[in-house]
């Protein structure tokens, strides 16, 4: 404490009050003792009121109103007040309030989850300390006692009213060990006659040694003391106490609702109210029972014996309503359905936002859909081309669901934030096609493992931003002119570069090529478009990609790539790239034999948007047997005019003449 601190406590009150003076009487508290407690014992040591003993010792300084409030947390003035007349450290003073348990900073959400109002209390640890109350007996999870082997007591065994509500009247002298709440049917006074019944009186239930009750109660203990909890279902990383506890109070309540009444249950369960934990009136056995259910699923050394734990405790036909609460509360990661094996009987969607990957542990974020594409990447949604499912359909359909993977985003907002290519009902319609097939439960693990890379390593590409960016000057037409001189194709009439102009807006989007504001709304140009990769050369497509490029720098993406793919591994289910051996037998189909695309998916066992989506990343080359047949007389015609080009003229008009 510096001079400064000193001069100003020994002249505090500024004449409205006197100065601070060191207490000539002091106890010491005892470790592990609240605040309160260890004041209250000083003024009955003092024989002082709770009034003078505030005043004595600081704490009440300033403090107008509110004197009578339970001890939560003091204010630094406090500290240095109480630390001065009682010689007592700050760190120790800090360490006896319920404040000195909850993370920091912490909120009225973590005083809520981790404190209740009031106290319980152990009658046999009263008796033994002469009336002493332990800080750990504030919290909302302290429902037995390690030392006496027992359970908590809720009320005062006379007047039946919970303790520590408030603080001793300011004119009174505090009793430790007794209650301190109005007698009943006392008259009306200001400071009515206290109880005054003796709370080591109450009779408590015993718990064995060995039980449930207190390896849960030891294990809450130690760790709302680390402040974090590791292992158990948890794995190699670590959790809150805060995020502990709410899994605790999420799983216990859905385990006194639906929990088996078998004979190894901890417990009657059939006596057990089904009141939320989180209530100030639950009483401590029923805290008890659902902590002795919950803590040992929470503790299992891997997620397959949690889960086999959890079908034994659970009745069977509650599975899928434990899951549909998890899902709709905000606990860990590690105690989501999928994390606790548990099998959600709903619908695609359903199941969707049931599986999570236990690395992900709740880190499911609604900027997801930054790093997804309207249409999902071609990678991904080979291995799931079904006959009778568009492929743009489908790859819609997976971009939805991917967004979908351990989130509560409805399907409406999910459509919505990727641009509508398809009605929510079209959407819904595609998922079912994938449910109704046996691959959807390979599906649902790809998926989980794309969303976890997606949230631990957003993709290169903000396909967000690209959605909102202005493409009135994408491929403007002395680009498309000076691109059709140079690679020797006929540059059309105005509908040719609008085609191009959509088949790259759907390159650098990941969105529809119909999307595209140069698109016409038209059949013809609807069928042109499809046919259009069949028709780009390598050069035209390299150049075009070089446009595209072009075109991001201007809009200041310079450190994004023009497209990108996950890397994904080989598993069965579907290719996950083409081989160089089928590519060429398409580019053989396609170009040699003249085959349509159709009729090539039916060779290579896969649908149309497929083929059309190879082509657009693996075009046929030029120089394939047969392409010169197909178009006898336009590339010479194309040559011819590439040499009186106007990037040609010019380049010509500087050389001297022979």
């Amino acid at each position: 404490m510096t001079p400064t601190e000193l001069r100003a406590l020994r002249t505090a009150g500024g004449g409205q009050s006197p100065p601070l003076r060191t207490l000539p009487l002091r106890t010491m508290p005892v470790p592990g003792e609240a605040l309160d407690s260890w004041l209250q014992a000083l003024a009955h040591h003092s024989d002082a009121t709770w009034g003078d003993i505030g005043t004595a010792t600081g704490y009440l300084a300033g403090r107008a109103t509110g004197a009578r409030q339970p001890i939560t947390t003091i204010t630094a003035a406090q500290m240095t007040a109480l630390a001065y007349t009682t010689g007592i450290t700050p760190q120790t003073l800090w360490a006896m309030t319920p404040a000195s348990q909850l993370p920091v900073p912490y909120a009225m959400a973590a005083i809520r989850t981790l404190l209740m109002p009031g106290s319980r209390f152990c009658p046999r640890c009263l008796r033994d300390n002469g009336g002493l109350w332990p800080l750990w007996w504030r919290l909302r999870w302290a429902f037995a006692c390690p030392t006496h082997h027992c359970l908590l007591t809720d009320c005062c065994p006379s007047c039946r009213r919970r303790q520590r509500i408030e603080a001793p009247p300011m004119n009174l002298v505090p009793q430790p060990g007794r209650c301190d709440r109005p007698a009943l049917g006392g008259r009306r006074r200001s400071t009515p006659p206290r109880c005054g019944a003796l709370l080591s009186d109450a009779i408590t239930a015993d718990a064995p040694v060995d039980s449930a009750v207190l390896s849960a109660q030891r294990r809450i203990l130690n760790v709302i003391a680390a402040g974090v909890a590791s292992g158990g279902i948890y794995g190699d990383g670590s959790v809150s106490a805060l995020t502990y506890v709410t899994d605790l109070r999420v799983l216990g309540e859905q385990l006194l609702q639906h929990a088996t009444c078998s004979p190894s249950s901890p417990g009657n369960l059939n006596a057990a109210p089904t009141w939320a934990l989180n209530r100030d009136s639950t009483c401590a056995d029923t805290t008890a029972l659902g902590a002795s259910l919950a803590v040992p699923i929470l503790d299992c050394d891997s997620p397959d014996q949690a889960a086999q734990l959890l079908r034994t405790v659970l009745v069977p036909q509650a599975h899928h309503a434990v899951a549909r609460h998890l899902r709709t509360h905000m606990v860990s990661g590690a105690l989501t359905p999928a994390g606790l094996g548990l099998e959600c009987a709903g619908g695609p969607v359903q199941q969707l936002r049931a599986v999570i990957s236990s690395q992900s542990a709740g880190r499911c974020s609604s900027d997801r859909y930054h790093g997804v594409p309207a249409l999902v990447w071609p990678a991904v949604a080979y291995r799931f081309a079904l006959p009778g499912l568009g492929f743009e359909r489908l790859r819609h359909a997976l971009s939805v669901a991917l967004i979908l993977v351990g989130s509560p985003i409805s399907l409406e907002e999910t459509c919505a934030r990727l641009g509508n290519p398809y009605p929510p009902r079209s959407v819904t319609r595609a998922l079912q096609h994938l449910h109704a097939h046996p691959g959807w439960s390979y599906c649902l693990a790809t998926l989980s493992r794309l969303a976890d890379d997606i949230d631990r390593t957003p993709p290169p590409i903000d396909y967000a931003r690209r959605r909102q960016l202005s493409y009135q000057e994408l491929l403007p037409d002395a680009a498309w002119r000076d691109i059709s001189w140079q690679q020797g194709v006929l540059a059309g009439r105005g509908v040719k570069v609008q085609l191009h102009r959509c088949w790259l807006f759907e390159r650098l989007t990941g969105s529809p090529a119909r999307h595209c504001l140069h698109a016409i709304n038209s059949p013809k140009f609807a069928s042109a478009l499809a046919v259009l990769p069949r028709e780009l050369p390598p050069d035209v497509v390299a150049t075009l990609v070089e446009v595209g490029r072009m075109f991001l720098d201007d809009q200041g993406l310079h450190r994004e790539p023009v497209s990108w793919q996950p890397s994904l591994p080989a598993a069965v289910g579907g290719p996950v790239h083409w081989s160089a051996a089928s590519i060429a037998r398409l580019h053989r189909m396609i170009v040699t034999e003249g085959r349509s695309m159709t009729v090539a998916a039916g060779a290579l066992n896969t649908t149309a948007g497929v083929i059309r989506s190879v082509l657009g990343d693996h075009p046929p080359p030029r120089d394939s047997v047969g392409w010169d047949a197909r178009v006898p007389t336009a590339l010479p015609r194309c040559s011819a005019r590439a040499a009186h080009s106007p990037a040609t003229c010019s380049k010509n008009s500087t050389k001297p003449r022979d």
